[in-house]
Order: structure tokens, then sequence, then C-alpha cells
């Protein structure tokens, strides 16, 4: 049976501005090890920025916000950005004066620089480079474009794309990543590479006694982007019934208090198949228009 665990860096595995893991953190991942649990780090940082520490190794490594996930040496899934769309933010940002970063495996480099940028880089105890060799080097495949910028210009950024998305977590800066990527389908990536199944995820429900430092609180989905209303019924009904057998149970260290599904887009579907716990940023602050 395989066993996975996901975790983010920033926030998670890491507090705010540290580079070192707590004592008790490198314990928890010590004895999912040591239980043969797979560990995965699925992180916005880039590739070269993920972390990595002394005594652990991660068995999978997803990074720039899903859109390169690698498996020890094998890239698994990768989906740089749009050729025509890299061009376009370029000059969009040249024509704000504002500078701009590009990160792919092999390098994170600079444009520019000016105060928001190099804090959103301090956050992840990281330099700015300039290249001089930057347009040049655009061209190659870039997984994620970073800027400082505040949400009303995110419209501005965009202008004449058609396949890229900004994502922050500050108001002060923002990654521009492609629509098709995403931590949901790297997610996914890994699990397929790995062959874990609902059953197997049923069957770690049943052993999660072994694992004190962890506490299985509930399930959470991410069904495939939809277009139609009701076309991911069928996953959280299906993510509903799992929820509802491993509480039925009553497994040690398992109390199953959640079933996080849905969205903007779905969250009525998930609720009426029973969520209890929506993610809701567009439905409520307004959908971005990230195109002209």
């Amino acid at each position: 049976m395989i066993k996975i665990a996901f975790f983010d860096v920033d926030g998670t595995l890491l507090k705010m501005g540290h580079k070192e893991l707590s004592e008790r953190t490198l314990h928890a991942l010590i004895s999912l090890r040591r239980n043969g649990v797979k560990l995965c780090m699925a992180t916005g940082r880039g590739y070269l920025s993920a972390p990595r520490f002394p005594g652990i190794d991660f068995d999978a490594l997803l990074t720039f916000n899903g859109s390169y996930v690698t498996v020890g040496d094998e890239i698994i899934f990768k989906c740089p950005l749009d050729r025509m769309d890299k061009l376009q933010i370029l000059q969009n940002l040249k024509d704000m004066h504002r500078a701009l970063a590009i990160s792919n495996e092999h390098f994170i480099i600079t444009n520019g620089t000016d105060p928001d940028l190099e804090q959103y880089f301090r956050f992840g105890n990281e330099m700015l480079k300039i290249d001089k060799r930057f347009d040049e080097r655009v061209h190659e495949d870039i997984y994620q474009m970073m800027c400082s910028c505040r949400e009303e210009e995110y419209e501005r950024i965009l202008a004449g794309t058609h396949h890229t998305q900004i994502t922050a977590w500050w108001d002060r800066a923002a990654d521009i990543i492609p629509l098709e990527c995403g931590k949901g389908n790297a997610v996914r990536a890994v699990l397929q590479h790995f062959g874990f199944t609902k059953e197997e995820a049923a069957a770690l429900a049943a052993r999660m006694r072994e694992f004190p430092h962890v506490a299985l609180k509930g399930l959470m989905a991410i069904p495939p982007v939809s277009e139609f209303p009701g076309e991911n019924c069928r996953y959280f009904a299906e993510m509903r019934n799992l929820f509802v057998d491993i509480k039925a149970k009553r497994y040690d260290n398992v109390s199953m208090e959640c079933l996080s599904m849905g969205m903007s887009d779905d969250f009525t579907d998930a609720i009426a198949e029973g969520s209890t716990m929506v993610r809701i940023g567009t439905a409520i602050f307004g959908k971005r228009n990230y195109n002209t």
C-alpha cells in the first residue's frame, strides 16, 4: 500500500521567515518516513528555492505552484508559461516601469529591482539577481514570473494574455503562472505516478494510530476544472461516501470533523453533496478579468 503526505512550506513546514524545521516538525516527518509514508513538498516557491532539510529527503517536489513536479531526478509533470504571454507580460511591466523576475529549474533572475520585490524574495530567504541576459533568457521555458503589484494592477499586467493567471498571498507582490497549472493537477500527477487509490486512502486512515504526531481531521477534494454546473457532483459524492465510511469505522487518531469540498464555481454542488467546508474567493471578492 502506498502512503503519501503532502506539505506546504511557508506557514506549514516552516514558520514565516524561518529557514529551519522546528524540532516537533522534524520529529513528525521522521516518524512518517519510518512508517513508510512518502513525503511530498507542495509549494509556490521555485525549484531552486525549495528548501532542503538535513536528514529528510522528500519523495516528490511540487514547485512553482504545481507547474513543475519531480520525483527524484525524474520530471513527472511540467507546465511552462505560454511563450506569447510571457513576452506580453514583459512588455506590460516595462510600460508600467516595473521590474520582473523569472524562474525555472535552472535560474531565478530579474531585469531590475524595487523595494516590494526585494521584500517578496526575502520572505523566502532569497536575494534578487539582476541578469544582463534577461531579455534573452526569458525565451527559455519559464514556470513562474514574479513582480511587485497591487490587486488593482492585475488586469493591466495580464492585458493581452490568454493562458496566464495571477496568484498572490501578499498584497504588494504576485506570482504569474499558467492557467493550466495548479497544485491540484500536480497532486494528481504524483498520485498517478505512485498509484495511490481511494482504497489506499481508506487503508491509511485505519493505520493513523501508528502516527501519534499527525491527526486525521477530515478529507479535502480538488476535482477537475469544470465548465458546466453539476459536472463535479460525482466526484463530491464519491468523496462523501469515502468520508462517511471512514468516520463510521471510528479509527484511533481519526476524528473526521471536516469534509472540505467546493470552490467558487461549484460550492453549491459540493454543499448539496455534504461538504462542511468550502474554499471561496472569487464569489466573495468578485471575478477578476485577466484578459482584455
